[in-house]
């Protein structure tokens, strides 16, 4: 019976303390369809708040009481029955699963079944037993809590008794396949759905079986039959690849339905490439010659894990199916503006279909590797006001490539990727979409990811309209429903070496959290980040780093960024770096308007964080840094601080270190610039709290901080203008920070083009101006360095009363040039636009002097021209006509030196033929002896620059080579001789170049009597030439021509008659007597004419007829 006595206080009081600790035994785990039904009586609770326990019973049972069991095997139970009594009618029991408590209050867990009020009993003694199937299967033991609730909010007394429940299994209709593979070899096509029957499955090798493998849903309590026999679930089924060869499969689930599923069995030729064209045809092959036309067509028919590609011809192709992308698949169209994709699936926002639902994407593939997407837009945009769901869904990828593509327009997400590794994606758009459900949690971004490895990101362009995140990780929103898509909150969202640079991300519209929180350009919620760089990028809205750090390396570098937040419009409101995970380092940003530019909204104390060398500019927000829960080893140094009228809360603006009651420790706040340049002076202060418990601790260094117009803080504190330029922030030459060793930040080292969003000229007069030189050539603002000769614009800008920068009129600026340590004024010369030309050395200050909206205000910079470059010295070599070949000269040559400076007076030249002795150059430098030679000159300017010194060869040859013979002139050789006549060239200057001597080794008797020449010639390298001629003559006399007779007779008897004749003839010749000799020569020429042919041959006795006529005159 339902009965309590005493308050609600006093009940809760006592059962808090009357806590048991039972665990009840083990419910049993079914390992087959025979699973008996499990009853658990409510007394054997573990845990309790707010009930009283009775002996067969629980009682007393109020709104927010709870009552827990321990160790509940769920395992294959579909239904939990309740027997219980229920007063109220607004009352319901919830049956939480994994829930944690803390004795009073329990939070989290799982909701795996509701109990809604019966009709109620005053008395609460009529049970009724209630059948609840569970919202959620589960397998394993688990805590389960039974939480009692009033429908309508608040407490409610008196709800009634909880007497048993008890877990069983309704029989399941399941009858489906969860899977089904079919190996290496093959491919299903269209890829396995559980709900599509009839399969193709494609063979491309020639193998005489697949493995065909199917896997029911309702494992172990439906089977399986593979063409009337049973099969072992999971277990492959060998089936043959001939053509048309076929498996039926059926599924019976455990009440005895029935589904059954067709494989057969096509052979196909692999192709490398599988085309897709408006004019072709779902029918053709897939060839270049036989194109498909639909991209879904395509994503059914090509083969899984062969490297191949489809690609896609130019064209808008409509899509009402989207494409379920084999693994191993590349996809290619004809250009981002050629190839369009518009899938017509929408995102319903209704129901179950509000989670990710990677179906409904236009591409979707899961484990994939080696592939690329490029050059193809995707567009979302079905209707003016229907969008479709999703662009590309990848999951479990590798080695990837993403680029050139443009994703627009879609309800839910352009991009989602996760678990993958080895990827870059570049070069590409990505617009208008993002989702916003109806808890703003359940956002989601333009390109959306998680778990992501070695993953680069760059040259992206995104805009987001709707208030959803540009790029973000899938926080824990997208981890609550459905349960079956995200088991748990580590889900795939960890980032390992992860880079992201040359980003353009804009989320224009404000999102839908309080306070006017817009929407966030990158966001990495929950998530492990390790190594991660953001560099290089103009953002419009944060960065949310609100992640964690495992391991204790740097988790996040966020460099050479711009947050640009334009306060009239609604992203004024933006803070720029929200960093919750530890270890990380911001530097060389500029950050403009907005709130807090870098944030910690969490309580927890943050360690090594490094903030450095940034421009805070205009921040409108209470805090510069906003941690809650304080810092811990942290720096904050050399960064420039700009404040003006536009900070909301003067008295809270500070930095803040710590909130909550926490404390700071290990911080240094050094080398900073605090500047003030609104009209309000002295604002705010440079380091405050929100509690009075908060501090700073004592190991805390603040130092060397310069102040303007604001509260000085800590040691070396100094309070003056720090002279900085407005529009590039660096140091004026004069500029106190100098001496005081903070290093300046500038636009050059932010290394982006910064738009700093001028100011309207609204007729007020100017406060401040600055003159500093658009072409930067010092490393000191206000300090010119140029050489003769250089120009560059001067820049004027200024600030107004309001202390924004605001661009000077040219027609409101006038310049002034003033010589300095004697230097002539007219070294510049500085027209009305501001150019400024270097025309000789010397040191002079510019002044610009601007009057505008009756005020005058001046600035000026000091310019150094300075002759830096060394001169410059020719030299040429005269008279043309001296040149020979090969650079040499054949005549005599002179070298004349000419030198040119940048200043107006001439250097002063010398030059050496050996390199160490130096003479002054006056006149040209004759060279009339043939040699080789090196003419060293150099030149000195006025300024002491000196030239390195150069080199010029000069050889001269004027020589014509020698021939010389190995004869005299004149040399005599007889008939019987051998001639033998050669020459050789020399050249003592520049060598031989070529040379013309023939050997003659020649016998004399075949040469011509009397006088003979020969001739031998030779050129040098420096193209001189000599020809020479040697005279010889051939000779005959008695003696010779007997020799030459023995020599050619060849029988003796013949030899001896003929030298007789010859000595009788030369006996007469010596005597005087020409008679006889000839008549003695007559009977020699007789015998040869006998013997001609015999014992000598005619051509000899021919030659030797002739010598003897020669003899005989």
């Amino acid at each position: 019976m339902f009965a309590r006595a005493g308050s609600r206080l006093g009940i809760k009081s006592l059962i808090c303390s009357l806590i048991v600790s039972t665990v009840i035994g083990v419910l049993g785990t079914p390992a087959s369809a025979a699973l008996s039904p499990t009853r658990v009586e409510a007394e054997t609770y573990t845990k309790a708040a707010g009930v009283v326990k009775q002996p067969t019973y629980v009682g007393f049972i109020d709104g927010y009481d709870w009552i827990r069991y321990d160790n509940v095997d769920l395992t294959n139970y579909t239904d939990l029955a309740v027997y219980a009594s229920i007063v109220k009618a607004n009352a319901k029991i919830d049956v939480m699963m994994d829930a944690t408590d803390d004795g009073i209050n329990i939070s989290g867990g799982t909701k795996i079944a509701m109990m809604a009020g019966t009709t109620p009993d005053p008395n609460a003694t009529t049970y009724s037993l209630r059948k609840l199937p569970l919202m959620f299967k589960a397998s394993g033991k688990h805590t389960l809590y039974f939480r009692f609730l009033n429908n309508n909010g608040g407490t409610l007394p008196g709800i009634g008794n909880l007497d048993w429940f008890e877990l069983s299994r309704t029989p399941s209709s399941e009858a489906s396949l969860k899977q089904v593979t079919v190996g290496q070899q093959a491919s299903l096509q269209p890829a396995f759905t559980p709900n599509s029957t009839a399969y193709t499955v494609v063979v491309y090798d020639d193998v005489p079986i697949v493995e065909l493998t199917p896997q029911v849903t309702d494992t172990g309590f439906a089977n399986i039959s593979i063409n009337g026999a049973q099969q072992v679930d999971g277990a492959p089924y060998p089936l043959p690849t001939a053509q048309a060869s076929s498996a039926v499969v059926t599924v019976t689930a455990e009440n005895g339905n029935q589904k059954v599923y067709t494989f057969t069995v096509e052979r196909r030729q692999l192709l490398s490439t599988y085309y897709v064209s408006l004019q072709g045809t779902d029918a053709g092959d897939g060839s270049a010659q036989q194109p498909w036309k639909t991209l879904s067509y395509a994503c059914d028919h090509v083969p899984t894990n062969r490297g191949v590609t489809i690609q896609l011809a130019e064209g808008t192709y409509e899509e009402n199916t989207t494409c379920s992308l084999p693994s191993g698949v590349s996809i290619a169209g004809a250009g981002m503006t050629k190839t369009i994709i518009k899938p017509k699936v929408t995102h319903d926002m209704n129901g179950a279909a509000w989670n990710y639902d990677d179906a409904k994407f236009a591409i979707h593939v899961r484990d994939t590797a080696n592939v690329s997407f490029h050059d193809f837009k995707l567009d979302g945009k079905i209707e003016e006001t229907v969008r479709a769901h999703g662009g590309l869904f990848i999951k479990k990828g590798e080695n990837l490539l993403i680029h050139d593509v443009e994703m627009d327009d879609f309800d839910f997400s352009g991009l989602w990727m996760t678990e993958i590794s080895n990827a870059k994606l570049y070069n590409s758009v990505f617009l208008k979409k993002g989702f916003i459900g109806e808890n703003t949690w359940n956002r989601t971004g333009n390109v959306m990811f998680g778990k992501l490895t070695d993953v680069d990101m760059h040259d992206l362009f995104v805009r987001e309209d709707r208030g959803a995140d540009g790029i973000a990780t899938m926080e824990y929103g997208w981890r609550q429903q459905p349960y079956n898509q995200f088991p748990n909150q580590d889900w795939y969202i960890d980032l390992y070496r992860v880079k992201m640079y040359n980003l353009d991300v804009d989320v224009r519209q404000k999102g839908l959290w309080g306070n006017g929180q817009p929407g966030i350009a990158i966001e990495l919620w929950g998530t492990d980040i390790n190594d991660v760089e953001i560099s290089h990028s103009i953002f419009s809205d944060n960065l949310s780093m609100a992640g964690k750090n495992s391991n204790g390396t740097q988790s996040v570098r966020i460099h050479h960024n711009q947050f640009l937040a334009d306060p009239a419009g609604p992203n004024g409101y933006t803070y720029s770096t929200e960093i919750i995970s530890p270890f990380a380092e911001i530097d060389h940003n500029y950050f403009h308007n907005g709130y807090y530019p870098i944030a910690d909204f969490s309580s927890d104390t943050k360690e090594g964080i490094r903030v450095h060398h940034n421009v805070f500019d205009h921040n409108e927000g209470i805090d510069f840094l906003h941690f809650r829960g304080g810092l811990k080893n942290s720096q904050f140094t050399n960064n420039v601080v700009i404040i003006g009228d536009n900070l909301r809360d003067f008295d809270k603006g500070k930095l803040a270190f710590a909130t909550l009651g926490k404390v700071s420790d290990g911080l240094v706040v050094k080398n900073n610039i605090f500047q003030n340049v609104g009209k309000i002076t002295n604002q705010g202060t440079f380091i405050g709290h929100f509690n009075a418990t908060d501090s700073l601790g004592s190991n805390n260094i603040i130092d060397n901080n310069l102040f303007d117009q604001w509260k000085e803080a800590g040691t070396n504190a100094v309070s003056k203008d720090p002279l900085i330029s407005p529009d590039d922030f660096r140091f004026r030459f004069d500029s106190p920070a100098i001496g005081m060793g903070i290093e300046q930040i500038n636009t050059e080292d932010i290394g982006l083009p910064i738009d700093f969003r001028w100011a309207e000229l609204t007729g007020q007069p100017v406060d401040r101006i600055w003159l500093n030189q658009s072409a930067v050539q010092s490393d000191v603002p206000g300090l010119i360095d140029l050489k003769v000769g250089e120009s560059l614009d001067l820049k004027v800008t200024g600030r107004n009363e309001d202390g924004y920068v605001i661009a000077i009129p040219q027609q409101s600026i006038t310049y002034s040039v003033e010589g300095v340590i004697g230097s002539d004024p007219s070294v510049v010369n500085v027209d009305g636009s501001g150019k400024l030309q270097a025309l000789d050395a010397g040191i002079v200050k510019v002044t610009a002097i601007v009057t505008l909206n009756g005020s005058t205000r001046k600035s000026a910079v000091y310019v150094t021209v300075r002759d830096l470059n060394p001169p410059v010295t020719t030299a040429q070599l005269t008279p043309d006509s001296a040149a020979g070949l090969n650079g040499w000269f054949v005549k005599p040559v002179n070298v004349v030196l000419s030198a040119t400076d940048d200043a107006k007076r001439p250097p002063a030249t010398t030059y050496s033929l050996d390199g160490m002795n130096w003479q002054p150059y006056t006149q040209p430098v004759p060279f009339t002896v043939d040699g080789d030679y090196t003419l060293h000159y150099r030149s000195i300017d006025m300024a002491g620059n000196t030239e390195a010194a150069k080199s010029l060869a000069i050889k001269l040859d004027q020589t014509k080579p020698t021939v010389t013979f190995s004869v005299y002139e004149g040399a005599v050789f007889h008939v019987d001789q051998i001639v033998q006549i050669s020459c050789s060239a020399t050249d003592v200057t520049s060598g031989i170049a070529s040379s013309s001597c023939p050997s003659l080794n020649q016998p004399a008797y075949q040469l011509a009597l009397g006088a003979n020449t020969y001739t031998g010639t030779a050129v040098d390298q420096a193209g001189n030439a000599e020809s020479s001629v040697l005279h010889y003559t051939i000779a005959v006399d008695f003696s010779s021509l007997l020799r030459l007779t023995q020599a050619f007779v060849t029988k003796e008897d013949v030899a001896v008659s003929l030298a007789d004749k010859l000595q009788a003839a030369a006996v007469s010749q010596e005597s005087g007597n020409p008679t006889a000799r000839n008549n003695q020569l007559s009977a020699y020429q007789h015998l040869l004419s006998a013997q001609s042919g015999k014992a000598l041959t005619s051509e000899k006795a021919a030659i030797l007829q002739q010598y003897a006529d020669v003899l005989k005159q």
